[in-house]
């Protein structure tokens, strides 16, 4: 990262190589990524619990 120095905060560095977009495009797609997980293994665990199935 050209012209940033250890004593500027990395937020700094990101926006004067513009990672900064990018990064706040990606993290909503994580956010989505982990949500659609943990409510993918809900509905799971609520069909299992309502089938008597499980393993």
């Amino acid at each position: 990262m050209a012209g940033c120095t250890l004593s500027l905060p990395r937020s700094s560095c990101r926006a004067k190589d513009g990672r900064l977009r990018l990064y706040r495009t990606i993290v909503p797609f994580a956010i989505g990524l982990i949500v659609g997980d943990m409510l993918n293994a809900g509905i799971w665990t609520v069909v299992a619990l309502a089938t008597g199935g499980g393993a």
